[in-house]
């Protein structure tokens, strides 16, 4: 039991800082995770759609090189 906690631990010590080295100090973690966040697919009959990417969505989506056209 305190072996898959201690290893999600430094799973997640490491994405931490893995997200950290990549936006080069710019922003925090939590910000990173809150304005991604808001980025939503919508299902409709014909399709998904994008929700708009606020600025600072994209700021980041390009620091970090995510491809938003996957997510289609």
């Amino acid at each position: 039991m305190i072996s898959k906690y201690l290893l999600l631990n430094i799973l997640s010590l490491y994405l931490h800082f893995q997200i950290l080295n990549m936006i080069g100090g710019k922003f925090t973690v939590r910000d990173v995770l809150l304005v991604l966040s808001r980025i939503k697919m919508y299902r409709m009959e014909k399709g998904e759609i994008m929700s708009e990417v606020p600025k600072k969505g994209e700021d980041l989506v390009s620091d970090l090189k995510i491809d938003l056209d996957i997510l289609h």
